[in-house]
C-alpha cells in the first residue's frame, strides 16, 4: 500500500445515494459535503470573470440583471451562457446587446401572473414547515421558471417528523389552491418534484423505516420495487396524501395573509440569505404565534389528521 501525505482526494457525483457505499466508508471518502446552487451574488460573478466588464460602460448593470434572472441556476449554466455571449457577440454587436439576446432565449422573464404563483408556492412551503416545527430552511430562491427553498438535512426521521416534512412538501400545492383557486403542475413537474419527494417519503415510512401497517419487515423503496407494491398501498398512500394536503392546507387558509406577504417579499428580493433571512423567518415565526404543529384539520375535508394514529 502507498501512502502519499499532504494528498486530498475529491469527487463529485449528482446522486450520492447512486454511489456503492464501500466507496463512502471511512478510510476512502470521509466526508460528503452537499454543494448548493450560487446565489446571485456568485452567478454575476461567474459572469463578470468571463465577460470583460470594463469593454463596454452598462455591462455590469446588465450582468447583475442577468444573474437576477438566472437565480437557481448552476454554475455551469452561467458559464455556458457566457460562452454563447461570446460567439454571439463574434458575429457583430456588443456584449450587452449579445448578453440579452441570450439571457430572453435561455431565461425568458415569467409572466407576473406565473411569478406570483411561485412566489406563492415557495412561500406556502415555509410557512406551513415552520409550523409544523421544521428547522428553519437556509435559503430560498426565486427564478424565472421555479423557486427552491433549502431546508437543512435531518439525520433521523420520527413519525412525527416524517409527517411534518410530507406536510411541507404538499404545501405549495396546497398555497396555490388556497391563494390562486387552483393548482399549476408545479408540484408535480418532474422525478424531483414535491408530489414525487413526498410519495417517495411514504414509502420509505411504510416499506423501509418500520412505521406503517407492514411492521418491521423491510423492503426497498426504491421506484423499482415500489412498482410491484404499489397496487396494495395505493389506497393508503392516497389517503395519506390527501390528509396531508389537507392539513398544509389548513394552515395556509389560516396564515393566508401571511403567505401573500411573504411571497411578495420574495418577488422583491428573489433570494434570502442570511441574517436577513433569519429576521424574516423570526417575524413569521411571531406571526405564527410560536406554534409548533399543526392546526385542527378543516372539518370539510372528511380525512383523520395524520399526527391522529
Amino acid at each position: 500500500m502507498i501512502t502519499l501525505e499532504g494528498v486530498v482526494l475529491l469527487a463529485a457525483t449528482n446522486d450520492l445515494a447512486a454511489v456503492d457505499p464501500a466507496i463512502r466508508r471511512e478510510g476512502r471518502f470521509d466526508t460528503a459535503l452537499a454543494i448548493q446552487p450560487p446565489g446571485q451574488a456568485g452567478l454575476a460573478q461567474i459572469l463578470r470573470q468571463r465577460l470583460d466588464v470594463a469593454a463596454e460602460p452598462g455591462l455590469e448593470a446588465r450582468i447583475d440583471m442577468a444573474a437576477r434572472r438566472m437565480m437557481g441556476s448552476s454554475g455551469a449554466a452561467a458559464a455556458a451562457l457566457a460562452r454563447a455571449v461570446l460567439a454571439r457577440q463574434r458575429d457583430g454587436g456588443t456584449l450587452s446587446e449579445a448578453l440579452q439576446a441570450e439571457l430572453d432565449a435561455r431565461y425568458p422573464a415569467a409572466r407576473a401572473v406565473d411569478d406570483r404563483r411561485m412566489a406563492l408556492h415557495e412561500a406556502g412551503h415555509v410557512v406551513v414547515g415552520l409550523a409544523c416545527g421544521l428547522d428553519d430552511p437556509q435559503a430560498l430562491y426565486l427564478g424565472t421558471r421555479s423557486g427552491r427553498v433549502i431546508w437543512p438535512g435531518v439525520a433521523f426521521h420520527t413519525r412525527e417528523t416524517a409527517l411534518a416534512l410530507l406536510r411541507m412538501l404538499l404545501a405549495g400545492h396546497a398555497a396555490e389552491e388556497v391563494c390562486l383557486g387552483a393548482a399549476s403542475s408545479g408540484a408535480g413537474s418532474c422525478p424531483q418534484s414535491d408530489l414525487a419527494q413526498a410519495t417517495r417519503l411514504l414509502c420509505q415510512m411504510e416499506l423501509e423505516w418500520g412505521m406503517g401497517d407492514g411492521g418491521l419487515i423491510w423492503h426497498s423503496a426504491a421506484p423499482a420495487a415500489v412498482n410491484h407494491t404499489l397496487d396494495w398501498m395505493r389506497p393508503k398512500l392516497a389517503h395519506m396524501l390527501k390528509a396531508a394536503h389537507s392539513e398544509a392546507r389548513a394552515i395556509i387558509a389560516t396564515h393566508r395573509p401571511l403567505v401573500e406577504r411573504f411571497a411578495e417579499r420574495l418577488m422583491a428580493e428573489r433570494e434570502l440569505t442570511g441574517p436577513a433571512l433569519a429576521a424574516l423567518l423570526a417575524e413569521i415565526k411571531d406571526a405564527l404565534g410560536r406554534s409548533v404543529g399543526c392546526p385542527p384539520r378543516d372539518p370539510d375535508a372528511g380525512i383523520v389528521p395524520l399526527h391522529e394514529s
